[in-house]
């Protein structure tokens, strides 16, 4: 498998950051992907070989930008599919950040369930089963109170 070169000193996250600045985005504005490929000096595979190869340093460099921006100016980006990334409004930042975190939650919850209701009971004792009963009603209680809970937590953003 070829290996796509990289010149080690050709990026420097500072300087992203820097340049981030100094092209004065706002709230609301697309930061596209060719901007970020530019500024991030992300590697431009030929081939699906090269991409293999380079995938993991355009995610880390991408992901590194993003926490930087996050932690150091409290900027948060989220990604627009095909187009690049958003930069989030802070009056905003909560209520995506909560939903973010509910989806997960309750894909999380999903994937529990559907692993307990296809569990081969068959091959477990009495006891077992009773545990396994016991436990698929604690997690639906949950995953209810999770969902009754995004509706409250929501309430907070409205105006």
């Amino acid at each position: 498998m070829a290996i796509v070169p990289l010149k080690p000193n050709t990026w420097s996250l500072e300087k992203a950051i820097e340049q981030f600045k100094a092209d004065k985005f706002e709230d609301g504005q697309l930061i596209s992907h060719s901007w970020l490929e530019w500024a991030l000096n992300l590697p431009k595979p030929a081939t699906a070989k090269e991409m293999v190869n380079c995938q993991f340093i355009i995610l880390d460099r991408v992901e590194q930008f993003k926490e930087a921006l996050l932690t150091q100016h409290q900027i948060y980006i989220v990604s627009v599919r095909g187009k690049g990334y958003r930069i989030v409004p802070p009056s905003d930042q909560a209520f995506i950040a909560v939903d973010n975190a509910m989806q997960g939650v309750r894909r999380e919850f999903s994937k529990c369930e559907k692993v307990m209701k296809n569990t081969r009971l068959g091959e477990l004792d009495a006891d077992q089963i009773k545990r396994h009963t016991d436990a698929q009603l604690k997690v639906s209680a949950i995953a209810g109170m999770v969902g009754k809970g995004k509706r409250e937590v929501f309430s907070l953003f409205k105006a």
